[in-house]
């Protein structure tokens, strides 16, 4: 098993910063590679929500589908995969006082196939990426707190 963990810093209230970390439909705009993600029911994530989601790997289109197994309601929630790729992970967001959070994304994938003889290159990649998608993350959620009137709400279908 490949883990990779990414912690970041946000200039936000916690609850500001969950309210985007917790809406998978929000994710192509933060997490690379990610074309498409749904999920159901839409919003903010609760136990037992499924995901639909399409990206593009190493020059490949993938779907894995995924289902949320804990939530602790702004604070963190699990989640693991059904289909697709063999992966289950975490998000947490911790308030740290005078309007700034943390945010950690675990990410933690069992390579399978052919892919096991590609699991030394594909560790560092898939740090390397998670703490990019963390930084992403970051100015996603402190320009919407800038300039509110960005919908990031993730109200609306993104195609």
């Amino acid at each position: 098993m490949i883990e990779a963990r990414a912690s970041v810093e946000i200039g936000v209230e916690a609850a500001a910063a969950w309210v985007v970390v917790a809406n998978y439909r929000l994710d192509p705009l933060w997490r690379n590679g990610v074309l498409e993600m749904t999920p159901s029911p839409d919003g903010v994530v609760r136990p037992g929500t499924t995901t639909v989601e399409r990206m593009r790997l190493a020059g490949r289109t993938m779907r894995n589908d995924g289902v949320v197994r804990l939530v602790d309601p702004g604070a963190s929630f699990e989640w693991r995969t059904t289909a697709g790729a063999e992966a289950e992970g975490s998000r947490t967001v911790v308030a740290l006082g005078a309007g700034r959070c943390r945010v950690t994304l675990v990410l933690r994938v069992t390579p399978r196939g052919l892919s096991v003889l590609a699991a030394p290159a594909l560790g560092p990649m898939l740090r390397r990426g998670l703490r990019a998608d963390a930084v992403r993350l970051a100015r996603l959620v402190e320009g919407r707190e800038r300039q509110p009137g960005v919908d990031i709400s993730g109200s609306s279908t993104h195609s």
